[in-house]
């Protein structure tokens, strides 16, 4: 992802929080569910990446499994 797309994901992401509506953001549990929520019109899904990084045994939150690893 380019920076001037990611950069315009996170001004978009910002948005929601500050607009007149309530922000619900669901938590997906696998790819199927995710699917369903963006189906159903969420706005952005949040991910279980303390549960991914704690199966492994790693610390979540500071890139410690990368998309390659088993």
């Amino acid at each position: 992802m380019s920076d001037i797309a990611a950069q315009l994901r996170y001004e978009q992401f910002v948005e929601v929080h500050r607009g007149p509506d309530t922000f619900i953001m669901p938590d997906a549990w696998d790819v199927p569910a995710a699917l369903l929520f963006k189906e159903a019109g969420s706005k952005s899904i949040a991910t279980c990446s303390a549960a991914f990084a704690a199966t492994p045994g790693r610390p979540d939150g500071s890139h410690a499994i990368s998309r390659d690893a088993p």
